[in-house]
C-alpha cells in the first residue's frame, strides 16, 4: 500500500517579468516616484542612476537623441531599467545609430549602469540584454561602468555570445575612503602636503574671517551657482581659455539638478569665505554614506593662498564628523585629487559593434584615425623640420650713421 503523499502546502511562484519601452519623455517623467523606489533597492546604486540626475540631463541638454528606456517590472513593482537613448553620430562622416546611457556625452555623468533590483540583478539583466537586441543599433558604448558591478562582464559575454566586436577600456576614478578623525587623515598623507594643508588654514584664519559652511536655502541657491560659474570660470579666463560653464545648458543641467538633489536630501554644496565673500566651493552630492565631488572653483587671484584645498581640508572634516564612508572624485586623475585619494578605482567603458557595415565602421573609426595618424607622423615631422631649417635669418642690425 502506497504512502500518502505529504501536504507541501501551495507552491508559490514569482510573477514574471514584463518588459516595455519608454520612448517619450512625459512617460519618462511619470517613472519617476518608482524609479526613485527602486533606486534605493538597486545593487551599486549611486545619485547618477537616479531619475533626479538623468531628468535634469535630458531637460538641461536635450541632445539630438531617442529615448529607448527599457523597463522590467514583477506584477506592479518596478525592479529594473535600462535608461538608455539612440544618437545620430558620425563615424568618417557616415551617420552611425549609437546607443548610449541617458547623461553620457558631457563629461558629467559617471559610474552608469543598468539600475536592478539587488536580489533580482541576474534575470532582470538578462532581459534586459535581450530586449536590446531588438533596439535599432549599429554601436553601443556603455561609458563609464563601475568595474565592481557585474554589468561590464555580463556586456562583454553578451557581445561574444552574439559575435559582435567588442572591447573594455578603464579609466580611474581617485576616491578617498574616510577614517574616524580629521587627524588620522592628515596623517597618512606624505609630510610636505600635511604641512602645507595646516598652515594654510592657519595663515587664512589668521588674515581674515574664515567661515566654512553649506548652501542649503534653495532661495540663494541661484546666487550660489552663479558664484560657481564664475570662480571656475575665472582660473581659465587667466589663461585666455573659457570653462565648461561657458555652455548654457550646462548652467541649466546645474541649476534643475540643484533643485532636485535639495529636495531628494541629496545635495552637498559647500563654501568657504573669506571676509564675507565667498572664495571657494565644492559642489557635491551623497548617497549611501559617499560623498561625490561633481565640480568646484575657486578665485584664481587667491590661488597663491591656496583657497581651494583649504576649502578641502574642511570638507573632509565635516564628512568625517558626520561619519561618511568615502569621497569620491569620480573619473580622471590629476595631482590635486592625488594628494588627498587613498585609492584609484576604475570604470570601465564597454564598446560594442554589431555585425553590420555601420556596427564595424563605428566600431573601427577610432582605430583607422590612429593608425592614419601614426602613419602621417613622419611626414609631419619632416616638414616641421624643414620649415625650421628654411626660416630666414634676421637681417643684421647697422647702426644708424
Amino acid at each position: 500500500m502506497r504512502d500518502a503523499p505529504h501536504d507541501q502546502g501551495p507552491i508559490l511562484v514569482s510573477p514574471p517579468l514584463h518588459l516595455e519601452t519608454v520612448t517619450n519623455a512625459a512617460a519618462f517623467a511619470a517613472l519617476q516616484p518608482h524609479w526613485s523606489q527602486l533606486v534605493e533597492r538597486a545593487a551599486n546604486a549611486s545619485t547618477f542612476l537616479t531619475p533626479e540626475w538623468l531628468l535634469s540631463w535630458w531637460e538641461a541638454y536635450q541632445p539630438p537623441a531617442q529615448l529607448h528606456i527599457l523597463t522590467v517590472r514583477r506584477g506592479d513593482e518596478l525592479v529594473g531599467v535600462a535608461p538608455l537613448m539612440i544618437v545620430r553620430e558620425k563615424r568618417l562622416a557616415i551617420p552611425v545609430r549609437c546607443l548610449r546611457f541617458i547623461g553620457d556625452g558631457s563629461s558629467e555623468t559617471d559610474h552608469m549602469d543598468f539600475v536592478l533590483r539587488e536580489d533580482l540583478q541576474d534575470p532582470v539583466r538578462a532581459a534586459l540584454l535581450d530586449a536590446m537586441e531588438s533596439l535599432p543599433w549599429d554601436l553601443a558604448v556603455f561609458s563609464n561602468v563601475p568595474e565592481q558591478s557585474a554589468s561590464a562582464p555580463q556586456l562583454m559575454a553578451w557581445a561574444e555570445r552574439l559575435r559582435y566586436r567588442r572591447e573594455q577600456l578603464p579609466v580611474a576614478c581617485p576616491v578617498r575612503t574616510l577614517p574616524d578623525s580629521y587627524e588620522a587623515l592628515l596623517a597618512t598623507m606624505p609630510s610636505r602636503f600635511r604641512t602645507s594643508v595646516r598652515s594654510t588654514r592657519r595663515k587664512l584664519s589668521a588674515a581674515h574671517l574664515l567661515e566654512f559652511g553649506l548652501h542649503d536655502d534653495p532661495a540663494g541657491f541661484p546666487d550660489a551657482l552663479d558664484t560657481l560659474f564664475v570662480n571656475h570660470e575665472s582660473r581659465w579666463r587667466a589663461r585666455g581659455q573659457s570653462g565648461v560653464f561657458v555652455n548654457e545648458r550646462r548652467r541649466d543641467f546645474y541649476r534643475r539638478l540643484t533643485q532636485r538633489l535639495h529636495e531628494r536630501g541629496a545635495l552637498r554644496f559647500f563654501f568657504l569665505r573669506l571676509d564675507g565673500r565667498i572664495v571657494a566651493q565644492e559642489y557635491c552630492f551623497a548617497h549611501d554614506g559617499i560623498v561625490y565631488l561633481l565640480q568646484e572653483g575657486f578665485d584664481f587671484e587667491l590661488s597663491r593662498q591656496n583657497v581651494g584645498n583649504a576649502l578641502r581640508g574642511h570638507v573632509f572634516e565635516y564628512l568625517i564628523s558626520q561619519r561618511y564612508r568615502a569621497y569620491d572624485f569620480l573619473a580622471g586623475v590629476s595631482r590635486h585629487k592625488l594628494n588627498w585619494a587613498d585609492a584609484t578605482p576604475n570604470d570601465v567603458t564597454v564598446t560594442i559593434g554589431r555585425s553590420n557595415l555601420r556596427g564595424w565602421l563605428g566600431f573601427q573609426a577610432p582605430r583607422i584615425v590612429e593608425a592614419l595618424k601614426d602613419r602621417l607622423r613622419p611626414l609631419r615631422d619632416r616638414l616641421r623640420r624643414f620649415s625650421a631649417g628654411n626660416v630666414p635669418d634676421a637681417a643684421p642690425e647697422h647702426p644708424e650713421s
